[in-house]
This record gives C-alpha cells, structure tokens and sequence, in this order.
C-alpha cells in the first residue's frame, strides 16, 4: 500500500521548519507534498535539507 502526506507548511518560521524536518524524517512516506501559500524560503530549506532536489 502506498502512503502520501500533505502537509501545508504555512510560512513556518525557521524553528518550526526544523521541527517539521524531524518529524518529517521520521516518516514512512512514499510521496509528502509540501504545499506553502506564501512566498517564503521555507519550501526550498526543506527540499534542501531532505536531499532532493530542487
């Protein structure tokens, strides 16, 4: 079975982005969409910080 999570990063602060890096490491995913409604670094220091490119 495959899995996939959603995640709407909200502009997180810094802080919160490394939090969610955690967590999200943690996971077993198959497929996380990380979706951001404001124009802010927070996608690109995640997508940098997991390895996959961007």
């Amino acid at each position: 079975m495959l899995s996939l999570l959603t995640l709407n990063l909200q502009a997180a602060a810094l802080a919160r982005t490394k939090r969610i890096l955690g967590w999200l490491a943690q996971r077993d995913d198959h497929a996380i969409v990380l979706t951001e409604p404001v124009t802010a670094p927070t996608p690109l220091i995640c997508l940098t910080a997991s390895g996959m490119p961007t």
